[in-house]
C-alpha cells in the first residue's frame, strides 16, 4: 500500500517548488511507500513545465493539486492547459484537480470548481 502526498494549487514558482521539494524528499525517505506530485501553475507556461520535468526526474508521479479558483483556471477554456496535459499524457502522469461540491456551507478555499465544471475538463483532454 502506498500513499499520495500532494500540494496546493500554489500561485508563487518558489513557493512551489520549496514545497514540490518538500514532498519529494519526503517520497525518497520511503520508496514504493509513498508517491510525491508536483504543483505548478498552468499560467507559468514554461517554468511550470520545467518544473514538472525536473520533479519528474526526481521520482514525481503526478501533477497537482491544482486549485482553479485561486489560481484563476478556465478548465474548459484556459490554453495554458493545454502543454501542462500534453506532458502529462507523455509522461502518463494524473492531475489531480480541486474539486466543491455546489451545496453545504461555505468554508475557506472551498471554490467553485463544481462537478459539471470537472467533466467540461475531463471531456476536454479525454486521453489524460
Amino acid at each position: 500500500m502506498f500513499v499520495k502526498v500532494v500540494g496546493y494549487g500554489w500561485c508563487d514558482p518558489t513557493v512551489a517548488r520549496e514545497s514540490n521539494d518538500y514532498l519529494l524528499e519526503a517520497a525518497a525517505g520511503y520508496p514504493g511507500r509513498v508517491h510525491a506530485f508536483c504543483s505548478v501553475h498552468p499560467g507559468w507556461g514554461d517554468v511550470a513545465l520545467a518544473e514538472i520535468e525536473r520533479c519528474v526526474a526526481l521520482g514525481s508521479r503526478g501533477i497537482g493539486e491544482l486549485h482553479p479558483t485561486s489560481q484563476g483556471l478556465d478548465l474548459a477554456t484556459d490554453p495554458t492547459l493545454d502543454p501542462l496535459m500534453a506532458l502529462a499524457r507523455q509522461h502518463r502522469l494524473p492531475v489531480l484537480v480541486h474539486g466543491s461540491e455546489p451545496v453545504g456551507h461555505a468554508y475557506p478555499g472551498k471554490g467553485t470548481t463544481t462537478p459539471e465544471v470537472l467533466m467540461a475538463f475531463i471531456t476536454r483532454y479525454p486521453d489524460n
